[in-house]
């Protein structure tokens, strides 16, 4: 199964922790504080003059300080901070592409971040082949080309929004199970999201009726540790061992003709 992205100690070690603070309370959801305002031009200001560097850890610190302006006023979205992070998806640096991709996601204004992490994630998909290669350095390829995905469902999932949804959607019907295993992974914040859970349950069937293989597996063990979190339902039995994924797909289709109706 692919793990959860973890940055590097030296990629980490790059970013000071963003000053996390409470909603301001002079920051509306569509207009900014005069101040906040004031900082976050100022921010993106110094951060641009670091970005046009050659020096990756001169870049990586520019992203910290986008980050660190948007942390500031978590209520309200900043359009301009947001065109920052969006920006920074085209760097050339794979570390600093999955960072602004989780970012773009918890802190970008929604739509924008959702539009710009839905066109990365059509090109990503693309990349993914059904089969994951046995040689180098193809393999290492995939790996790469997997992680950035990953980054960009990660932060489809930070944005909890509708909008992300549709994205997900095509994700758990794409060709490629480790595709699928990403999008079923990441999409757990969108709790409640009926065609996030007809998709989670129609995999969950297609994947018991396939064969076992690695990436098949990992498909099946990521949507079925996220069906209790996207639906709320912790009635159904957690499923014992492979013997019972018969049962635990049964419960589900189960829970899904007799709820299906009710979901909006």
């Amino acid at each position: 199964m692919v793990h959860r992205i973890v940055l590097a100690a030296a990629f980490a070690a790059a970013f000071t922790t963003a000053a996390r603070a409470e909603d301001c309370k002079d920051c509306q959801p569509k207009k900014e504080c005069k101040p906040h305002e004031e900082a976050d031009d100022a921010a993106i200001k110094e951060a641009q003059a670091k970005f046009k560097e050659r020096d990756l850890m001169v870049r990586r610190e520019g992203l910290d300080i986008i980050v660190t302006a948007a942390s500031k006023h978590p209520n309200c979205r900043s359009r301009k901070l947001t065109g920052e992070l969006m920006r920074l998806l085209a760097d050339p640096e794979p570390s600093v592409r999955t960072y602004a991709a989780d970012r773009l996601g918890e802190f970008g204004e929604e739509a924008m971040a959702v539009q710009a992490l839905d066109k990365e994630a059509k090109v990503a998909e693309k990349k993914i082949p059904v089969q994951k290669p046995d040689k180098e350095p193809d393999l290492k390829q995939f790996e790469a080309d997997l992680r950035i995905l990953d980054a960009i469902y990660l932060g489809l999932g930070k944005t909890k929004s509708p909008l992300a949804a549709a994205v997900f959607d095509r994700g758990l019907h794409h060709a490629s199970s480790w595709v699928i295993e990403v999008a079923a992974r990441n999409c757990k914040p969108l709790k409640g999201n009926k065609l996030i859970m007809k998709g989670l349950i129609e995999q969950l069937a297609k994947f018991y009726s396939a064969s076992v293989n690695p990436g098949n597996s990992a498909a099946w063990t990521a949507i079925s540790m996220s069906l209790p979190e996207v639906t709320g339902c912790n009635d159904i039995p957690t499923q014992k061992d492979g013997g019972d994924a018969g049962r635990w797909c049964s419960d589900w289709q189960k829970w899904w003709r007799e709820n299906e109706k009710k979901l909006k």
